[in-house]
């Protein structure tokens, strides 16, 4: 699976996010994607998820943000 169609786009003009799905903000601009949170379980994803706190740390608290 790629990183591309892991953090694929899905914006919603009013800021929501859907039921079952998760905002991800992305680099320095921020920029947000939603994904489903079937993603969470999948062992690309908490790849991603271990190479970005070992890169940039662990923030507990507040919205999930890649750098």
């Amino acid at each position: 699976m790629s990183k591309k169609s892991l953090l694929m786009a899905r914006k919603l003009s009013d800021g929501r996010v859907p039921k079952g799905s998760i905002a991800i903000y992305v680099g320095p601009e921020l920029r947000r994607f939603v994904i489903t949170t079937s993603y969470l379980t999948m062992p690309e994803f908490r790849d991603l998820m271990g190479m970005v706190a070992e890169e940039f740390g662990f923030q507990k608290t507040g919205e999930l943000q890649i750098p």
